[in-house]
């Protein structure tokens, strides 16, 4: 069976926490969604939404269904310009990373983009019986702004979701508000849905959608990407952990905007798995 694929647009109406290694007592934020943080704002949903009480087991087998019948993005910066939402994609040039808008339009570098993005929230714990300020507990979490700073136009994150079955296809596209990161409890991270709609590329590479697990072409990976002794990449790597029922150690994996340095003219093929993990793919051909 082959794969359907959206693109879709989610605002941002409050601000957002996707949690990253802190420094000091500094929480900071990723720029961008990851496929896994989106999936479980998906589980708890659409488990909601077909249970009134929903038990442990309830939200497992959801997570379970999603995994087999859907595919998701990571989500990343986008704004509007012209009545069109534009993402903001990584990358890893010679002068370090640099975030590209889709429409090829601004160019800027890492520190310039999170300006326009990032501020922080600063917060302490209180001791409960003499309403003080508990010692060493002071910190800031960094937060992405419901605005762009410089415009004051509204910020939003743009994605794919590759679907399998017409049910869940169904269930997510009535889906119009979802709560993503952390604190959601305290009102970060809703996101309420912009725009929802058929695509035939992924921010504007190739897809292979007549695979059990979607495959795209590119030379930029736009996903956490596991590190394969086979591919030749340049950027930055980091050590993955997923939350599943505990925390699971993923491995070194390349970080989105890292490239590959020995690709082929059109590109490099690149597997999504069902964690959001891209795995290359050098052996696949490109002529396609």
């Amino acid at each position: 069976m082959s794969w359907t694929l959206y693109r879709w647009i989610w605002q941002l109406r409050s601000p957002l926490h996707v949690g990253r290694v802190p420094a000091g007592s500094l929480a900071r934020t990723r720029l961008y969604i990851p496929a896994h943080t989106f999936w479980g704002a998906l589980i708890a949903e659409l488990t909601r939404r077909r249970h009134a009480y929903a038990s442990s087991d309830d939200y497992q087998r959801m997570g379970n269904a999603l995994r087999n019948e859907t595919r998701l993005s990571y989500l990343f910066p986008a704004e509007e310009v012209d009545r069109l939402w534009w993402a903001w994609l990584p990358e890893f040039s010679r002068e370090g990373l640099i975030w590209k808008r889709e429409d090829g339009g601004d160019v800027l570098p890492h520190r310039k983009f999170r300006i326009r993005l990032l501020s922080t929230l600063p917060a302490t714990a209180i001791d409960p019986l003499t309403d003080t300020v508990q010692d060493g507990t002071l910190r800031e979490t960094e937060i992405v702004l419901p605005l762009w700073k410089d415009r004051q136009s509204p910020v939003a994150f743009a994605g794919y979701v590759f679907v399998k079955g017409e049910e869940f296809a169904e269930q997510i596209q009535e889906l119009t508000e979802l709560f993503v990161g952390a604190d959601t409890r305290y009102g970060l991270g809703r996101l309420e849905r912009a725009m929802f709609q058929d695509a035939t590329d992924f921010f504007g590479r190739s897809v292979d959608l007549h695979t059990d697990s979607p495959k795209l072409r590119t030379d930029t990976v736009l996903a956490h990407t596991v590190a394969d002794s086979g591919t030749r990449m340049k950027g930055d790597r980091e050590v993955l952990g997923l939350w599943n029922r505990g925390l699971q150690i993923q491995g070194l994996c390349w970080v989105p905007g890292s490239r590959v340095s020995d690709h082929h003219a059109q590109g490099t093929w690149f597997e999504m798995s069902s964690s959001g993990l891209w795995h290359p793919l050098p052996g696949k051909s490109t002529s396609r």
